[in-house]
């Protein structure tokens, strides 16, 4: 299943022909199994500046399937994710980040990006399953 990180989300709703919203359009066309988590929605979200849009995002992310409840483990993954990082000299700007690579790692799924902080996460922690859009 992947993942479609905010960066992806963010060319595809802005309706703008980039290969991420390309990607994410073919994906939906051939049925692939899409996800979101917490983070990525409220990052979409907050974004959005008229209520109107808000509303129509919000119900067009609702059918997708959503990880709604990181526990203490995907809390600990993500500080784990972000100290090795930072021991192998990689600087993660945004530590949400790190909070979806562990909800990838721990519920094996593939993340869908345009965002070096996942490059940089990759490079520590060959398992995380990446899509660099």
């Amino acid at each position: 299943m992947q993942l479609i990180d905010t960066s992806v989300w963010i060319s595809y709703f802005n309706h703008a022909k980039s290969p991420a919203a390309g990607y994410v359009e073919a994906a939906l066309l051939s049925n692939q199994a899409l996800c979101i988590n917490a983070v990525i929605e409220m990052e979409i979200l907050q974004g959005i500046k008229d209520e109107r849009s808000y509303a129509l995002t919000k119900d067009y992310l609702e059918p997708f399937q959503y990880f709604p409840d990181f526990t203490r483990q995907y809390f600990q993954q993500a500080n784990v994710i972000y100290r090795a990082c930072r021991r192998r000299g990689q600087t993660i700007r945004r530590s949400l980040d790190c909070l979806i690579a562990a909800n990838a790692l721990i519920d094996d799924l593939i993340v869908v990006h345009q965002d070096r902080d996942f490059d940089a996460i990759k490079k520590v922690f060959p398992q995380l399953a990446v899509v660099r859009i």
